[in-house]
């Protein structure tokens, strides 16, 4: 069985977060709270980098994509109107196919690259690798007819 480690990240790598290290079947193994070094001791098979939500924004756009690699390279242009900024300083990332809860659309997450680089950075500067990334809005359980609040 493998375990996920799980950080919380604050606002900048240099600043302390949480942890959780889980099993794959949801179970907590271990928790902490301190600075990415600390963090990069854990042990875990996978490694997940909860972003605070207030960092990405999340938008539904219609995607004329025939598949995943033309749908990554629309996914920027798509939002063009929606964000104030150069297209150069977005990292966009795509919900996977499989998890769009309606056909046609595409749930799209936009934050500035130097949040990403600079984590990601950080990770592999402790020998890490990240394997997911994603805001910690997507951390909540939902299901048909519920509401989830945080």
């Amino acid at each position: 069985m493998s375990e996920w480690r799980v950080a919380f990240a604050g606002e900048a790598p240099e600043h302390p977060l949480e942890w959780r290290v889980v099993s794959d079947n949801g179970d907590i193994k271990d928790r902490g709270a301190g600075s990415l070094d600390a963090f990069a001791r854990t042990r875990g098979d996978k490694t997940a980098l909860v972003l605070p939500g207030m960092q990405v924004n999340c938008l539904n756009v219609a995607l004329a994509a025939r598949n995943e690699r033309q749908a990554r390279a629309a996914a920027p242009f798509a939002i063009e109107d929606d964000v104030a900024g150069d297209l150069e300083n977005i990292h966009v990332a795509l919900l996977a196919p499989s998890a769009e809860p309606q056909p046609g659309m595409r749930t799209r997450f936009a934050t500035d690259t130097d949040i990403v680089a600079g984590w990601t950075g950080a990770f592999e500067a402790l020998g890490g690798k990240l394997t997911r990334r994603l805001p910690d809005y997507m951390c909540l359980p939902s299901g048909d007819g519920d509401v989830s609040v945080a």
